[in-house]
């Protein structure tokens, strides 16, 4: 019984030895499990900083036909700040200090340009790279740094005068990449409200009121085509794409008090743009760009009684046209 006794008394260490290990097994899994998540998880928020900047503010000039004042260059230059961005969180934030600027053909030749400075953040709604979904939300200044009165001793509306107005913006943005071999295709279509702080009464120039649309539809659709390439070997972990055609249409619509006009009067209401943009292969982050519209009220600050339609040949560059590389 002592020997029996004894054997009993030392079986009890190595069953404290397996109970031990089995814990730290079951911990060392768990952590294990977690670090997977996150690496997952970074790898998620990573590409959605890429769809971000895909969809972020381009910039471009060229020459337009059919606005009411003849012009020889119109400029649309907007850089984008990145000053957030975290592969731990899905969040995007960027500041772009926006301006347009019309060369006319008199000769005073640049006259009343729009400064646009605004900030984006962005916030992804899912974790499907594929059928990506997400939100943003800005603000906006939009003022011409003129300073006379904006409306004439007629009280029409005065184009050497000051104009003012600051807006916010939501969208919500659906996508779908295709990824295929040598080739990628994307798509993504947003839709979403600009209201402006008038509705507030506060942060625009008082001539606007009834004169201008303060409270918007938004929204678009991009087509992308982008070309994939390998670097080095089959195998190699670092795929180069490249945006080299995108298609894309815009439009804006004015829901609020405008006027007489009613709320069917798309000829003053809508602005609509449809855009094509083709990269050749020795160009770096610029793109040709043809492009086709219709203004029912002109975004060009204190010309916003004008409505034409219009033809634009340019170039268009913006983070959209980069070269980046991604692990396959």
């Amino acid at each position: 019984m002592r020997y029996s006794t004894d054997s009993h008394q030392i079986s009890l260490p190595g069953f404290s030895y397996r109970l031990i290990f089995l814990l730290l097994f079951s911990a060392g899994f768990e952590t294990f499990g977690q670090q997977i998540e996150t690496n997952n998880l970074n790898r998620i928020n990573t590409r959605f900083q890429e769809i971000f900047m895909e969809n972020t503010s381009t910039s471009s000039f060229g020459r337009d036909w059919g606005a009411p004042y003849k012009t020889l260059l119109s400029a649309d230059l907007a850089t984008n700040f990145v000053l957030f961005k975290s592969a731990k969180v899905g969040v995007f934030f960027v500041f772009t200090p926006r301006i347009k600027a019309f060369l006319f053909d008199h000769p005073t030749s640049v006259r009343s340009p729009s400064f646009l400075p605004g900030a984006t953040l962005y916030l992804r709604e899912n974790r499907d790279i594929n059928r990506p979904r997400f939100f943003t939300i800005s603000y906006n200044h939009h003022s011409n740094g003129q300073s006379g009165p904006g409306l004439n001793p007629d009280g029409t509306i005065n184009q050497k005068g000051n104009f003012a107005t600051n807006f916010a913006t939501f969208k919500y943005y659906q996508g779908n990449v295709y990824n295929r071999p040598g080739q990628s295709r994307s798509q993504f279509y947003n839709l979403g409200i600009e209201a402006h702080m008038a509705l507030l009464n506060t942060g625009y120039e008082i001539h606007l009121k009834n004169n201008y649309g303060f409270f918007r539809v938004n929204g678009s659709w991009t087509y992308n085509i982008l070309k994939k390439q390998v670097e080095g070997q089959e195998d190699a972990e670092m795929a180069q794409k490249s945006n080299f055609q995108r298609l894309q249409v815009d439009f804006s619509y004015i829901i609020d008090t405008y006027k007489s006009y009613p709320l069917d009067a798309a000829h003053k209401r809508l602005n609509m743009a449809a855009k094509y943009m083709y990269r050749f292969n020795f160009m770096d982050n610029v793109a040709v760009l043809l492009s086709a519209g219709y203004k029912g009220q002109d975004d060009y600050n204190i010309y916003f009684e004008d409505s034409y339609s219009y033809f634009k040949v340019g170039l268009i560059s913006g983070s959209g046209f980069s070269d980046h590389f991604r692990r396959k």
